[in-house]
């Protein structure tokens, strides 16, 4: 007999939020699809973007304006996930599974590149180094702040 997997075999999981079980079929992912497939779109990019938020000289939704770089720009994010602190206090839970505390920080938006249909891939090996010298000038910049514990980068 074979050994179970959870990744292949049909079983049922425990929710501990809803004290119900929640039945798991992960085999189903390998039905075959007959349904519709779209095409890849061929999309034509523009260089300059007149409404993006991102485009060089262009005013982001906050009302600030970018300056019209020419190679890789950050500037603060004007939504960011995190706020600098201080931030406010969190009341008492009032259960054991709804626990929040509070956490603060700062994020950052890079533009690669000031050209609106450039993505990675397409750019130079020098505009991917100007990248790089970004990011990590990002990051040393938000590990020095105070109470500043991780620092990530995504993409």
């Amino acid at each position: 007999m074979e050994d179970f997997d959870p990744t292949l075999h049909p079983h049922r999981r425990y929710n501990p939020l809803s004290s119900e079980y929640v039945l798991v079929s992960p085999h189903r992912n390998k039905r075959p699809w007959n349904g519709q497939v779209e095409p890849p779109q061929a999309v034509k990019l523009l260089d300059y973007d007149p409404n993006c938020y991102l485009c060089p000289g262009n005013a982001r939704s906050g009302g600030q304006v970018n300056s019209n770089y020419t190679h890789t720009m950050s500037f603060e994010n004007d939504f960011p996930a995190l706020l600098s602190s201080p931030g406010p206090a969190t009341p008492p839970s009032t259960h054991r599974l709804l626990q929040t505390s509070p956490v603060q920080g700062g994020c950052d938006v890079v533009i690669f590149n000031p050209r609106h249909d450039l993505s990675l891939p397409l750019l130079s090996p020098q505009d991917i180094q100007a990248i790089i010298r970004e990011w990590i000038r990002i990051y040393t910049k938000r590990g020095s702040e105070q109470g500043i514990k991780y620092v990530q980068i995504f993409e």
